[in-house]
């Protein structure tokens, strides 16, 4: 499998604008354009890849539910509770 072959199943394909705000967007504007991305982001099946994506590459904009800013400040979601098979990393 190719590396960005997760695209074709996101929800956000066509959706541009809710994932890059405009030049001068007026803050309240920027929060619910990037509430209505984050909630599609949230029933997204391929938020993970997405999001490990734009951290690795830098990316500008809303990428599996987190804004570049997000990313810089290193406010990254908690990691999710080991399965069975994954052993915890303490």
């Amino acid at each position: 499998m190719r590396a960005l072959d997760w695209r074709a199943a996101a929800r956000c394909v066509g959706k541009t604008e809710l994932f890059f705000g405009p030049v001068n967007e007026r803050a309240e504007a920027r929060r619910r354009r990037e509430d209505q991305a984050r909630q599609l982001c949230g029933h997204c099946p391929v938020t993970r890849p997405c999001r490990e994506w734009a951290r690795h590459h830098g990316e500008y904009g809303i990428w599996g539910g987190e804004t570049d800013e997000d990313r810089a400040a290193g406010q990254l979601p908690a990691r999710p509770t080991p399965s069975v098979s994954e052993p915890a990393i303490v």
